[in-house]
């Protein structure tokens, strides 16, 4: 007899609660709260590696260690409250090109490349630009941060400094050394302008990015053809 009072009472209170959260007649249902989407991936600092895809140019390669980082301030805004946002900001990239020849001057503002007369335990081209990014940005959850993302990107930069660093075997005041380090800046022939694609795929703040440049590296007649830059690795996103 306890037990049939305790589940009368128990139905009875059940009973009572779903009657009690149910609109009564006349009374106007409490709306869910809307989830607000959320503006993110601000602040963009890739590193990755840098290839030259075609390495056919003058019979140039370059090292697997070829490094490079690009930092980016994003705006980022959302469609409504789709999954879908748009991004756009102001970037800069550096690549370091780990390089088997040695970049010479031309006579007519061009760069060509010749076997290193002397011993070297390294040398690289780097490249600095300043660059105008813009995104299609796809996220799972767009009201959180922990969600799985999708960027597709294009992006538009102009060189800001182009020079070599060569370390190896040389003179130093007159004294052979293998430690000599030369820096030789404003190298010719380089394209001032580059566009390219990329794309980001990853979780919360952290995601692996890919970039192909579509404009060749130097000017036509300028430098090596076909050179065409590709870089993967790895983003991390703070804010």
């Amino acid at each position: 007899m306890k037990k049939i009072t305790f589940l009368l009472s128990a139905f009875a209170m059940i009973g009572l609660t779903a009657l009690a959260q149910t609109p009564q007649p006349g009374e106007t249902p409490v709306a869910k709260a809307v989830k607000k989407v959320k503006r993110q991936d601000q602040i963009m600092l890739d590193i990755h590696g840098s290839q030259i895809l075609r390495q056919e140019g003058q019979g140039v390669k370059n090292k697997w260690y070829s490094y490079g980082f690009t930092f980016q301030l994003m705006w980022d805004q959302p469609i409504k409250k789709t999954p879908i946002s748009l991004g756009a900001g102001l970037g800069v990239s550096n690549n370091n090109y780990f390089i088997d020849r040695q970049v010479n001057r031309g006579l007519v503002n061009d760069t060509y490349f010749t076997p290193f007369a002397d011993p070297y335990k390294r040398y690289k081209l780097s490249t600095t630009h300043i660059e105008i990014p813009l995104e299609l940005r796809f996220r799972f959850k767009p009201d959180r941060r922990n969600t799985f993302k999708v960027n597709l990107g294009f992006n538009v930069g102009y060189l800001l400094m182009a020079k070599t660093k060569y370390v190896g075997q040389g003179e130093n005041y007159g004294v052979s050394t293998d430690k000599v380090k030369i820096k030789e800046y404003n190298i010719p022939g380089i394209n001032n302008l580059k566009y390219g694609v990329y794309t980001r795929i990853g979780y919360s703040r952290y995601a692996i990015t890919a970039h192909y440049q579509i404009s060749e590296f130097f000017r036509p007649d300028k430098g090596p053809k076909g050179w065409n830059p590709i870089t993967v690795g790895f983003t991390i996103v703070p804010f």
